[in-house]
């Protein structure tokens, strides 16, 4: 089911520019700190937003057991600089996310308080049923923006609010809001191994730079745009088949 003599659908690959069809919200951009070469990012914050949670514990927000508090935003703490110590590149070769040891421990912490409870261990398998898997915090990268803004971009041509427009900062980051944020919901950094079975796969082990790989990349149009030194991100299913099938109707009225 899965590969086909033939080839199988992947995505959508575009040259030139990109197609705004396949787009869920608009590309804003981050900069690319490298003239040449891999395409290097500057992270300037990460959080953790809370998932799900049931019906009946909205109101209160407490565990089962009447413990702590949760938060429905954390901020991970740790100093930028450790964050990008070695360079953090864009590369859509590199499967999972390796990011500083430093964010190890900051990492956990936000975790805990968002949910309560402890991540998932690298590359251990957790059971969890599917709404088990949509409460798990979806990871919040912020970008920093880039320098150079075109008029046919749609912070520009659409006149985007940043505190309101998603891919932009203004909500969680009044001082930076054109930095761009890169959200990985838990079915992105969670990859399933068997029926109920998942396993966890943002690793926090680099002692020098970092990757943001294939799995944060995932659910975007991702634009490399080597003329003007900036990566784009829009929400999209790359879905070009879907595509191509609204064309050849339009061609068929």
């Amino acid at each position: 089911e899965d590969a086909a003599r033939e080839g199988t659908s992947a995505g959508a690959l575009t040259l030139g520019g990109y197609d705004e069809r396949l787009h869920q919200t608009p590309a804003v951009f981050a900069e690319n700190l490298s003239r040449k070469g891999w395409y290097h990012v500057y992270i300037q914050n990460m959080f953790l937003r809370k998932g799900g949670v049931a019906e009946e514990d909205e109101d209160d927000n407490d565990d089962e057991d009447g413990g702590a508090k949760t938060v429905e935003l954390a901020r991970i703490e740790l100093e930028d600089i450790l964050i990008n110590e070695g360079g953090v590149i864009v590369d859509s070769g590199t499967t999972d996310s390796y990011l500083s040891s430093h964010l190890a421990q900051p990492f956990k912490d936000a975790w805990i308080a968002v949910t309560g409870y402890e991540p998932p261990k690298n590359r251990v398998s957790v059971m969890l049923t599917e709404k088990e898997l949509d409460a798990l915090p979806t990871v919040m990268i912020q970008l920093k923006g880039a320098s150079v803004e075109l008029e046919t971009d749609p912070v520009s041509s659409e006149g985007l609010d940043p505190a309101h427009s998603p891919g932009l900062a203004g909500a969680v980051d009044p001082r930076n809001p054109f930095d761009v944020i890169v959200e990985v919901p838990p079915r992105h950094y969670m990859e399933r191994r068997g029926d109920r079975s998942y396993t966890f796969h943002l690793h926090f082990t680099e002692n020098g730079g970092g990757v943001l790989g294939a799995n944060v990349m995932r659910g975007h149009d991702v634009v490399f745009d080597m003329e003007n030194s900036r990566v784009g991100f829009a929400r999209s299913e790359c879905d070009y088949g879907e595509l191509a099938e609204k064309a050849r109707a339009e061609e068929e009225k």
